[in-house]
This record gives C-alpha cells, sequence and structure tokens, in this order.
C-alpha cells in the first residue's frame, strides 16, 4: 500500500513513508523489538485498525 500511496507524489506523505521505513530498520533495537513496542503503543491508543495490522506483522516476525 506504501507503494501506491507514493505513486501520487505528495511530497509530505512520502516524507512520512520514508521515516515510517527509516523506523524500522535495525539499528540499537531490532526490527522485531520495535514492532512490539508499536503494538502496545497503539494498544494504548485504541486504534483498531493499527492494532489488527501491527499484531498481524507481531506474529509475521514470531512474537
Amino acid at each position: 500500500m506504501n507503494q501506491r500511496i507514493s505513486e501520487f507524489g505528495h511530497r509530505e506523505m512520502n516524507r512520512f513513508l520514508a521515516l515510517d521505513s527509516a523506523t524500522y530498520r535495525d539499528r540499537a533495537l531490532d526490527a522485531r523489538t520495535k514492532e512490539l513496542l508499536g503494538f502496545v503503543a497503539l494498544l494504548v491508543l485504541r486504534c483498531n485498525d493499527c492494532v489488527a495490522d501491527h499484531s498481524e506483522r507481531c506474529v509475521e516476525l514470531g512474537w
């Protein structure tokens, strides 16, 4: 979906997608741990669509 969104050429959205991609690169924490932390934050925010997406990703990553 990120690819389809970036095709619109909206500068701010493309910057956000670049930030989103950079967030999950392995650095001090690996992408797997970051995904779990993001999932927990979304549970607190109660964003059901986001929780569903990130819970699936956590399962894919072995959580």
